[in-house]
C-alpha cells in the first residue's frame, strides 16, 4: 500500500508541476486581462506565451503595449524591437517604437523609426483597398501590422514640430 501511494504521489507531483497550456492560450488569458484594463497582470501571461514561443509577435506586441499603458516606454521598445528580430519590416512595431521614443522626449529617435515604418511595406496608402480573408484560427497575419500612411506621418510631424523643424513637421502634417 505505502509503495503504491509513492507512486501515486510522484506521478501526481509531475503532472501537476508539467505546463499543458499553449503559447496560444497564454495569449488568450493575457488578452482577457488587457481587456479589463488589467496590464500587470496581463504581462505575467504573455511572458509566459512568449517564453513558450519566442516569435509570437502578437503576444510581443501585446506586451509592448501593455508597457506602454504602464508608462514603462524602454521596456516596451524592447519588446517591439524583439518583433523586429523575427519580422524586421514591421511597420506596427516600428511605428510604436517611434511612439514610444516620442514620449521618452527623443524626438530624433522617434523620427529614425517613423521614417523607417513609412518606408516598409505594411506603411498603406488612406486610399489604398485590401482583401483580408480570414481563415478560423489565422489570427496572426501579416495585415495585422499593417499602418496607414497619414497616421505614422502625422506622429512623425508631431515630433518635427517638437523638434522645431516646422517645414518638415507642416508638410507631414498636411
Amino acid at each position: 500500500m505505502p509503495k503504491n501511494l509513492i507512486y501515486i504521489l510522484s506521478i501526481s507531483l509531475l503532472l501537476s508541476s508539467c505546463d499543458f497550456k499553449t503559447a496560444e492560450d497564454y495569449y488568450n488569458l493575457a488578452y482577457e486581462l488587457e481587456e479589463q484594463g488589467k496590464y500587470r497582470e496581463a504581462i505575467v501571461f504573455l511572458d509566459k506565451a512568449i517564453e513558450k514561443k519566442p516569435d509570437l509577435k502578437p503576444a510581443l506586441l501585446n506586451r509592448g503595449s501593455d508597457k506602454s499603458a504602464l508608462n514603462d516606454y524602454s521596456g516596451a521598445i524592447k519588446d517591439y524591437k524583439l518583433i523586429l528580430k523575427y519580422d524586421s519590416d514591421n511597420t506596427l512595431a516600428l511605428m510604436n517604437i517611434g511612439n514610444n521614443y516620442k514620449r521618452l522626449k527623443d524626438y530624433k529617435k522617434s523620427i529614425e523609426f517613423y521614417t523607417e515604418a513609412l518606408n516598409s511595406m505594411g506603411a498603406i496608402k488612406s486610399d489604398s483597398i485590401y482583401l483580408e480573408i480570414n481563415f478560423s484560427n489565422d489570427w496572426d497575419k501579416e495585415s495585422d501590422y499593417y499602418v496607414r500612411k497619414h497616421e505614422i506621418e502625422f506622429e512623425r510631424g508631431i515630433s518635427y514640430v517638437y523638434l522645431k523643424e516646422y517645414a518638415k513637421g507642416i508638410k507631414d502634417l498636411k
